[in-house]
Order: C-alpha cells, then sequence, then structure tokens
C-alpha cells in the first residue's frame, strides 16, 4: 500500500507548530479545533509518531515532530513554489489579514517560514 503526505495535514501541522496551540492554528486555517486535532491524528497514524504534545498551554511539537517540521516546510515551500511557476498567473479568492502586536522575540527557522517557541526553562536549585 502506498501512503502520500496530504498538504492540507503538512499545512496545519506547521501552522500548530506555529502558533503553539490548536485553538489559534484551527482559527488561522479555517477550522474547527475538533477538526484540526482529527487531523493532527490522522498525520500522527500515517507517520506513525507522536507529532504533537498537548500542554495546559498548547500544543508543542515533540523531538519527533520538530524534525517532521523540517520536511512538512521543504514539502510544502516546493508545492507552494511549483504552483507558483506553472499557474497562469490570476488571482482568486478572499484575502484576510489580520495583525497584532507582540514583545516577543520572533524565533524563526531557515528551513521554512514557521516560528518556533524553543525557550526551555531551567529548574531553579
Amino acid at each position: 500500500m502506498t501512503r502520500s503526505l496530504d498538504i492540507d495535514l503538512l499545512r496545519s501541522f506547521a501552522s500548530v507548530a506555529e502558533t503553539g496551540a490548536l485553538s489559534r492554528a484551527a482559527s488561522r486555517i479555517g477550522r474547527s479545533q475538533a477538526a484540526l486535532s482529527m487531523q493532527m491524528k490522522r498525520l500522527e497514524d500515517l507517520v506513525g509518531q507522536p507529532l504533537v504534545t498537548r500542554t495546559g498551554r498548547g500544543a508543542v511539537p515533540t523531538v519527533q515532530g520538530e524534525r517532521f517540521l523540517i520536511h512538512a516546510c521543504r514539502i510544502l515551500s516546493s508545492h507552494d513554489e511549483a504552483l507558483a511557476e506553472f499557474s497562469d498567473g490570476s488571482l482568486s479568492g478572499t484575502l484576510t489579514s489580520a495583525a497584532r502586536t507582540t514583545t516577543r522575540k520572533p524565533s524563526c527557522r531557515p528551513c521554512c517560514a514557521v516560528s518556533h517557541n524553543t525557550t526551555r526553562r531551567r529548574r531553579s536549585r
């Protein structure tokens, strides 16, 4: 049986990793939190690894999820480049834009435009 990675699943996973919360990611991609949670479960079942850990404050990629995110970003980037190169150049659809201010220092991996919160707290002694 041939397995393949669904672009929508990869985009949803990247959004969860970027936002750090299922609810924020769901809002960003226009799905319900329950639907996004089901997508994450399908993706984890497909790759056979836990990719996201749900915490009291949101969701963070597991070690395997961080590794998988690198591949997901490459696939998404390549996918989007191919569509842009071979599309007829006309745009259609709805553009939704929002902005917010933040005092956090942004963190971004060079592999894709997904930011990650990789700060780990040290235990006080």
